[in-house]
């Protein structure tokens, strides 16, 4: 038998598996025959762009599935994309459209942290579903019933990454350069504070702006530190810069950073600089899983490409609501009561289950570039 043959076959048996899971308890009020709407609110411009977009992607695939799922029901499902910019202020105000306007019950919301508390509390007072794909601020746990989340908090992966730095590398003192924002802030955090308790020392910790465009002051003050390694947050244009300009700053260090460094254009330019990166990620699924071949053929199908970074969280979050919806699930507390009942539910980014703070605790593993 082909390969296509079997992925077809696999393809079937996830949705025949997902479709029985979500349905067993069909809710009376379900909108059969209907439209459902839903929200995306993603960074589209900005410095987040390349986060958005790719999620956005993975959503309109997601929402090919869902369809899918939705079709015993005579429903469709229909996504209405507002760009966050990432930025809180505009966030706000586009959730609010989606919410007052396309009154949409549930939203899939973007990698930004500062966005996502300043969308929560109107979620939460409307009673619509905040599912969000990539925000990872520590503040964020357990901060409404109705938000959630497919991606790790940052006191995981701070603290993975200052474990595996005391572990592996054994160093006198490490030095931090991070963006001053809800993400940088709450990832430097965890990571002193774990280093602290290792008796490992901060040599030095420089933030700067979102959107800085010269970083030599705080890599000066860096290299005068003479640290064992750095500790890099950034979105990818500043993440960019501060290697460029660390490079013409002759700066020879052991470089530690975040699943931002899964940027495309990353492994190519670590290598131009001669630099290594040492950087966590949640643990992919095993290629034999039956839900990444499902997905990874849907993304082909569609985009005649393999899917980028993140592509698959946003599948994941528009096939949870679908699921949901499948089950019965008629506005946004129902959809909250699905998604806090559900799972293990294996997907296209790994397993998900969330807990009673709305996260989930994917396992990470530690990847080195090039």
């Amino acid at each position: 038998m082909s390969k296509k043959a079997w992925i077809a076959i696999i393809a079937v048996a996830v949705t025949v598996v997902v479709t029985l899971w979500f349905t067993l308890q069909p809710d009376e009020k379900s909108q059969k025959g209907a439209t459902i709407r839903i929200g995306a609110l993603l960074p589209l411009t900005g410095d987040a762009a390349p986060y958005g977009n790719f999620t956005k992607e993975g959503i309109l695939v997601g929402v090919d599935k869902a369809n899918e799922l939705l079709k015993a029901r005579s429903m469709r499902l229909e996504v209405v994309f507002e760009d966050s910019r990432g930025n809180p202020k505009d966030g706000l105000s586009a959730a609010q459209k989606l919410i007052e306007v396309d009154k949409v019950s549930a939203i899939v919301d973007d990698a930004v942290s500062g966005v996502t508390l300043a969308v929560v509390p109107v979620c939460d007072s409307k009673q619509v579903v905040l599912l969000s794909t990539g925000s990872t601020s520590p503040k964020l746990s357990g901060i409404s019933k109705y938000f959630f989340r497919i991606w790790n908090s940052d006191a995981e992966e701070g603290q993975f990454t200052a474990d595996y730095v005391v572990r592996e590398l054994k160093p006198r003192k490490v030095a931090i350069l991070y963006i001053n924002n809800e993400y940088g802030v709450g990832l430097r955090q965890v990571f002193s504070d774990t280093l602290a308790k290792a008796n490992v020392s901060i040599a030095a910790s420089e933030s700067f702006a979102e959107g800085a465009t010269d970083l030599r002051g705080q890599l000066v003050k860096i290299a005068v530190s003479k640290p064992d390694a750095v500790y890099l947050i950034a979105y990818p244009k500043e993440a960019k810069l501060a290697l460029k300009q660390a490079k013409q700053l002759a700066l020879q260090t052991t470089w530690m950073g975040t699943v931002v460094m899964l940027e495309p254009e990353m492994p190519k330019l670590l290598t131009d600089l001669s630099y290594t990166m040492h950087f966590p990620k949640p643990q992919a699924p095993g290629k034999e899983s039956p839900a990444v071949q499902e997905f990874q053929e849907r993304f082909r199908r569609m985009y005649s490409k393999d899917p980028p970074v993140l592509a698959d969280v946003g599948y994941d979050g528009t096939v949870l609501i679908a699921m949901a919806l499948a089950r019965g699930a008629s506005d946004g507390s129902s959809i909250r009561t699905a998604l806090a009942d559900a799972g293990p539910v294996d997907l296209a980014s790994g397993t998900i289950k969330f807990d009673g703070n709305g996260d989930v605790h994917k396992p990470m593993v530690m990847q080195k570039l090039p």
